[in-house]
């Protein structure tokens, strides 16, 4: 059996064992309007250098919150040492409370016409190398948020979150944006496109962080949005608190809508929480729970661990 097949095989496993009482896309870029909620997400990480990842895991602990990171495992390099650093990264990242999600493996781009196969072969050996530091994801967050309607249905089935975001102040675009300056295009995009009341999930990137200039971010905003009555919680606090399958919520990242995109809401899926889009069809019963029942993350990661284990013995 060549690994191609091994691994159809193996996704269909993933679909039986994940198969829930939702068999589509979940996916999210808020927690819901009418929330006072906030998750600071952190991706492309973790960052090993000067500052960077232990730098916001010090400042977290020192505030009382949690985050959520979205892991690349080889983003900057995947030699055994640097890779065996990241992972001890990932075991304090766990201990100290946060949720560990994955961001594919080297942040490329999932096209359109990227296969099924590459898509799983590349989920697996991210969600495998996690649970060998012990963390056990759920989510993923599509490189560049981009990601088609069917990939999004694809992850679903198999028990997977597409996890976007709501916020984004471009924290990659200058070295030199202070704390003060970052906060300030936080704030705009907030204000421009959630609204005070609403949930935000505010995409930032550890790798960013080694720049003392953004040494007092993380102070202020938690500070700021405290200040507004916002909880910060984690990615997966955040969609147990939205009540749709696909929750949009107000705002939403830029460009291809994807898994948003309104053609994509059909009799299958439930209402995003929010205003629905003039052309979609309207939405059946919501449900009943609070979310969608996410399966226990050992179904899939066990997925995962066959997948790599019989990609890696060949």
């Amino acid at each position: 059996m060549n690994h191609v097949r091994f691994v159809t095989c193996v996704t269909t496993l993933m679909f039986v064992t994940s198969a829930t009482a939702f068999d589509g896309a979940r996916a999210f870029s808020s927690c819901g309007r009418d929330r006072n909620l906030i998750a600071l997400t952190f991706d492309d990480g973790p960052f090993t250098g000067r500052g960077g990842t232990e730098r916001i895991l010090r400042q977290l602990q020192g505030l009382g919150i949690p985050a959520t990171f979205y892991i690349t495992p080889a983003a900057m390099g995947d030699d055994d040492l640097e890779l065996g650093r990241r992972c001890d990264l990932i075991r304090r990242q766990v201990a100290d409370g946060h949720s560990v999600q994955m961001h594919s493996w080297e942040h490329k781009m999932i096209k359109p016409n990227t296969t099924n196969d590459a898509i799983v072969k590349d989920i697996a050996r991210v969600g495998a190398f996690l649970h060998k530091c012990g963390a056990n994801p759920n989510q993923f967050r599509p490189p560049y948020g981009v990601l088609s309607a069917r990939q999004a249905d694809l992850l679903g089935q198999a028990g997977l979150v597409v996890a976007m975001w709501n916020v984004s102040p471009g924290d990659t675009e200058s070295k030199s944006l202070t704390s003060q300056q970052l906060l300030n295009r936080v704030m705009d995009a907030f204000n421009n496109y959630v609204g005070l009341g609403n949930s935000a999930v505010v995409l930032l990137h550890d790798h960013m962080f080694v720049h003392d200039e953004r040494a007092s971010f993380l102070p202020m905003v938690h500070r700021q949005f405290t200040s507004m009555g916002y909880e910060f919680v984690t990615t997966d606090e955040c969609y147990r608190r939205c009540d749709s399958p696909i929750c949009t919520g107000a705002g939403g990242p830029p460009g291809d809508p994807g898994v948003f995109d309104p053609k994509f809401y059909n009799g299958s899926t439930t209402a995003a929480t929010g205003t629905r889009p003039a052309d979609a069809t309207p939405a059946p019963t919501r449900l009943s729970s609070s979310a969608p029942p996410i399966p226990p993350p050992w179904l899939s990661v066990a997925a995962f661990t066959l997948t790599v284990l019989f990609i890696y013995s060949q």
